[in-house]
């Protein structure tokens, strides 16, 4: 287990425990992706919102099914250098302290920033969770959840600190080839935020997000296939 350390003012956590607190809930996040109780609330260029109470707060859960390697989509995912390119809705996300990365699960704690939302009626938030990413039956479980900690930036920015209850994101092999990614938001963003307002500006932000996802993968592999083109017309020669 290596402990990489990125910021001065973060106490070196126990990591085999965090990770274990993590993992633990991951039986109950499988069963509630898998609940019948979801009411979806929109559906669009087949990515699907919807919507569950989950003690007292809205998770939303997207899913959406992407013609693609399911190594590209969990490479994506998963590298906080990827997921910044596509991802409008953070202003950063990075690793910050590295727990465990093997081969066959990884854990790490990682910093993610949100982009205002709302037109500015959402502030920025900060989250600084403990993620582990595990396989599973047909795929890879990517789960995240809160942790107690002091300030991790050392300089003057003052964001309010928002909390993830255990989320994460499943990533499905289908039989077909292509790849689902099944998307577990459960968050309370905290400050005087009406609900209303979450529940109109979060499924807008959940599709944008597996919109832009698709449309990156679509051109990572158009630049991939003009280079193998590129090459094999140079063989030829």
């Amino acid at each position: 287990m290596s402990a990489t350390n990125k910021s001065s003012n973060l106490e070196i956590f126990a990591g085999v425990d965090i990770a274990h607190l993590v993992e633990a809930e991951l039986p109950s996040v499988l069963s509630l992706v898998s609940s019948s109780s979801w009411s979806r609330v929109t559906n669009k260029n087949d990515i699907t919102v919807s919507k569950q109470t989950v003690n007292g707060r809205t998770a939303f859960l997207t899913r959406s099914v992407l013609p693609f390697a399911f190594s590209d989509v969990v490479r994506a995912v998963v590298d906080p250098k990827e997921h910044k390119f596509y991802d409008s809705a953070i202003l950063s996300y990075d690793v910050i302290q590295t727990l465990s990365d093997s081969e066959s699960y990884k854990a790490d704690i990682v910093r993610l920033v949100s982009a205002p939302a709302a037109r500015g009626m959402i502030a920025a938030r900060e989250f600084v969770d403990a993620r582990i990413i595990v396989p599973i039956q047909d795929g890879i479980a990517i789960m995240q959840k809160s942790i107690d900690c002091g300030p991790v930036q050392e300089n003057n920015e003052v964001i309010v600190r928002g909390w993830t209850f255990p989320s994460g994101t499943i990533i499905y092999r289908r039989k077909d080839g292509t790849t689902e990614v099944v998307e577990l938001v459960n968050t309370d963003l905290r400050g005087n935020i009406p609900v209303w307002l979450i529940n109109k500006t979060m499924p807008t932000v959940r599709c944008s997000l597996h919109t832009k996802l698709f449309e990156y993968l679509s051109n990572a592999s158009g630049s991939s296939s003009s280079t193998s083109s590129s090459e094999g017309e140079g063989d030829s020669e």
